[in-house]
């Protein structure tokens, strides 16, 4: 057991390539996962072209217009404290 066990870290990729694992930016994310991971960090990714993320700047997208916003949803699995959201 190490000082980090209990503690989650969220790679979000938002590289333009459909398939994220090709991705450049993946490369130093994931030399850095694993590093993470050896330490006991539970170490997700996330890869913005496998859902329907619009751009904007609000929290959830279907109160400006956008038909669907994955965002929410994957963000309030991920935190435990959502309180900054209301």
């Amino acid at each position: 057991m190490t000082g980090f066990s209990g503690v989650k870290a969220l790679f979000i990729t938002t590289a333009l390539k459909k398939d994220g694992r090709k991705s450049h930016a993946r490369l130093p994310m994931g030399a850095s996962s694993v590093i993470m991971e050896k330490d006991g960090v539970a170490v997700e990714h996330l890869h913005t072209l496998d859902h329907q993320v619009p751009p904007g700047v609000c929290p959830d997208m279907t109160g400006q217009g956008r038909d669907r916003d994955d965002w929410p949803a994957g963000c309030r699995f991920d935190c435990e404290n959502p309180d900054y959201r209301s």
